[in-house]
């Protein structure tokens, strides 16, 4: 075998381990920028979902009133409720005082019945939806089962945000009150606490999708 033949040889032998490692560095850094955007839109996604906990807390400290705040998903297990699937609610977030006790692990995939759907299209017919739970007059349905055994009286309802995969809405208990509406100021600022909280979700979204 010639010089020329080894010197080409070699160069090949080169360029080829050149090539094997340049491809192996390219894959690695598309591994670490795919990494890094997943971390990214992990971050974000996990500082939206604390941003709401002091927003669901204010109502807490402002009325003595509200013993637990709760954000619930209406759904279909994957998309929008309609005729022919079932329907289901799941609380999302929670927070609540000493008075009342959590549901957030108790309150996933339930069924809607029909107290639960009249309760959402109270909320999309007039804004909102009350349920005197201790009331004579209240139906009965899962939703007063929970609250009977939580030590609820009266929950008032607000939308969220439309979403392509449900509803969201807040729900405000209170273990002492009958009637929610009677608290001076309470319903506007369980609006403002909605649209806060829909501020901090269509962030993280517009984040996420960016």
């Amino acid at each position: 075998m010639s010089m020329t033949t080894i010197l080409s040889l070699i160069k090949y032998v080169c360029l080829f381990v050149s090539s094997i490692l340049g491809a192996t560095s390219s894959r690695e850094k598309l591994i670490q920028l795919r990494n890094d955007r997943i971390k990214r839109k992990l971050t974000s996604s996990y500082d939206a979902i604390a941003s709401i906990y002091p927003i669901l807390q204010e109502m807490l400290n402002k009325f003595s009133e509200i013993d637990r705040v709760t954000l619930f998903r209406s759904h279909n297990g994957t998309g929008i409720p309609k005729v022919g699937t079932l329907t289901y609610t799941s609380c999302i977030q929670e927070i609540h005082t000493s008075r009342t006790t959590s549901i957030i692990d108790r309150w996933q995939k339930i069924p809607s019945d029909q107290l639960m759907i009249n309760v959402i299209t109270g909320i999309h017919g007039t804004g909102y939806a009350s349920l005197p739970v201790t009331s004579s007059s209240c139906p009965t349905g899962i939703l007063t089962d929970f609250c009977l055994g939580n030590n609820i009286k009266n929950v008032l309802a607000v939308p969220v945000v439309y979403q392509p995969d449900g509803l969201l809405f807040m729900n405000f208990c209170s273990a002492t009150c009958e009637n929610l509406l009677d608290v001076d100021g309470i319903l506007f600022e369980a609006n403002s606490c909605a649209s806060r909280v829909a501020n901090a979700i269509n962030s993280n979204h517009i984040k996420r999708d960016s």
